[in-house]
């Protein structure tokens, strides 16, 4: 009778313990389901944060990329007008000289020619000029004083060296043909003789001439002794005029003759 006892109460604290663990499971469950939904939401909110950082960050992307190339555009175009300004400069460099001997050392009115005076102090009169150039060019050269008026002189007193004069001013028409604003360039007159040649022209917009002289002296450095050039007039239409004196030797002259 006392083992059964004990047997029975057993079996009862057993089915307790049983009872016991199943509320505890229950409760568990219980609390894994309402976390659930909470879990679910948070992974939705990090989804969209996720998505919405990416659609931004492609859209600064876009945004960025077209800005440098804005910035490539703009930069190439200042690298243009920089390369412009600096090869105007040779020739804005000499004109701002002669301008400079034309107000330091103006001859006396009423001279003209050499008279035993310095280079500085040489000129023409309009009349003088018109012996061997038209109007409204002749005027341009009584304007002028020194070398540039020596070398005008020398040229149209100087004897023509026919082949060199011809292909010469074939590679002079050719050059200033290929320039960026030869259109803006109406050339009078091209014409050599024997190591000097002289260009005549009308520009025909402001600042052509000084792209087109600048390109141009620049591919006659090495055979160029002088260059001179002048710009007169207003801004419609202004007179051109260029002289460049070329490096030939006595004998390669006498060989051509």
């Amino acid at each position: 009778m006392k083992h059964l006892n004990l047997l029975i109460i057993g079996v009862l604290l057993a089915v307790g313990s049983l009872l016991i663990g199943l509320q505890l499971g229950k409760a568990k469950l219980a609390v894994v389901d309402t976390d659930t939904p909470q879990v679910s939401t948070a992974a939705k909110m990090g989804s969209e944060l996720i998505s919405t950082s990416k659609e931004t960050s492609s859209a600064e992307i876009a945004l960025l990329t077209e800005e440098i190339k804005q910035l490539k555009s703009q930069l190439a175009q200042k690298d243009s007008l920089i390369q412009s300004m600096q090869s105007s400069m040779g020739l804005l460099e000499q004109q701002v000289e002669m301008a400079y001997q034309d107000v330091e050392v103006e001859p006396a009115e009423g001279t003209s020619g050499f008279d035993g005076q310095d280079d500085q102090f040489y000129t023409l009169s309009l009349e003088e000029a018109e012996q061997y150039i038209p109007a409204p060019f002749a005027s341009v050269i009584a304007e002028q004083s020194g070398e540039l008026v020596k070398l005008f002189q020398r040229h149209h007193q100087d004897e023509v060296d026919y082949d060199w004069a011809t292909q010469q001013e074939l590679k002079l028409h050719e050059m200033l043909a290929n320039q960026i604003d030869s259109h803006n360039i109406k050339v009078d007159s091209v014409s050599c003789k024997k190591n000097t040649c002289e260009i005549r022209a009308y520009e025909l917009a402001p600042q052509a001439w000084f792209s087109v002289s600048a390109a141009f002296q620049q591919a006659n450095l090495t055979d160029n002794v002088s260059s001179w050039s002048t710009l007169t007039g207003s801004e419609e239409e202004a007179l051109i005029y260029m002289i460049n004196e070329y490096n030939r030797n006595t004998d390669e002259i006498e060989s051509d003759q």
